[in-house]
């Protein structure tokens, strides 16, 4: 067990994959400046300093909507693709999924919109059966990434 451990070390596996740093500032920057932005409403509304004050409820309701969008950003850039010799993995906060080579059927292209940045992302595509795995758009790929990717198939859809 040692043994192929250290093996697989020395391929230089397993690479770890993710988001780009300058992208992860961009929208962790843009999640706090959400929240203090919605803070510094609700604290207006609250004490009065705007003509019409928003009800409480609303406030409440407002303040839940923001954190799910924050909560959101921060999860999809937090995520990272973890590659092995034999396999693939997705981390998150609250999920991993893994699948080996034999489990993939193929792989494709995703597009994200253009007001999104019209990038595009891998989407793994597995056996009959199971959920596509997408990986994270704006990934900060190296030569042995797209290597791996290349001995995975294309599949035209």
């Amino acid at each position: 067990m040692e043994l192929a451990s250290r093996g697989q070390e020395q391929d230089g596996f397993p690479r770890i994959y993710r988001v780009e740093e300058t992208t992860r500032r961009f929208f962790y920057g843009l999640a706090l400046f959400l929240v203090a932005l919605f803070f510094a409403m609700t604290v207006a509304h609250l004490e009065g300093f705007m003509r019409r004050p928003l009800p409480l409820s609303q406030l409440i309701a407002m303040d839940s909507f923001i954190s799910l969008i924050v909560l959101s950003l921060c999860f999809s850039t937090s995520r990272r693709v973890i590659l092995y010799h034999d396999g693939i993995e997705v981390a998150g906060w609250f999920s991993t999924r893994k699948l080996t080579r034999e489990q993939i059927r193929g792989r494709r292209m995703g597009r994200l919109p253009g007001r999104a940045g019209g990038g595009s992302y891998y989407i793994i595509v597995p056996l009959a059966g199971e959920k596509e795995m997408k990986l994270p758009p704006f990934l900060s790929a190296d030569k042995c990434f797209f290597l791996w990717m290349k001995t995975i198939p294309m599949i035209k859809e």
